[in-house]
């Protein structure tokens, strides 16, 4: 429900429209829900369409980046979201496997600034696609 104020200013009529207190915390409560991504942490395929799917396909073969189809059977879910999030940390940790993809390549995959919820989403929802 909103209420209207009349004000006076400089020989005009104005209303202002006001919206409510509860109106407003609604707002900002069904907002907490919501990533850092702007997208629900369960919806991992606008995720992945968002953020993966330039670089990456799920059984369409190589692109930018390597496909992703059975990714969960080479690689451990941890290791998934570490390269996901900062695939620079990973390299520089000494990892092998993060090397070896770098040098095959030979593009360092960009940071996600995303949760390990919304990793993990995304990494349900490439399994879902069949490995």
């Amino acid at each position: 429900m909103q209420t209207l104020i009349r004000r006076r200013g400089a020989g005009t009529s104005r209303f202002i429209q006001h919206t409510p207190i509860k109106a407003i915390v609604a707002l900002c409560m069904g907002a907490a829900s919501v990533s850092t991504t702007g997208i629900a942490a369960a919806d991992g395929e606008a995720i992945f369409n968002q953020r993966c799917a330039a670089c990456h396909s799920i059984g369409g073969g190589r692109s930018v980046g390597p496909d992703l189809k059975g990714i969960h059977a080479k690689r451990s879910a941890d290791w998934l979201i570490q390269i996901t999030k900062s695939a620079q940390s990973l390299v520089d940790s000494g990892d092998a496997e993060a090397k070896k993809l770098l040098d095959e390549y030979k593009m360092m995959m960009p940071d996600q600034n995303l949760s390990d919820a919304d990793v993990k989403s995304v990494l349900d929802y490439i399994a879902s696609k069949g490995s």
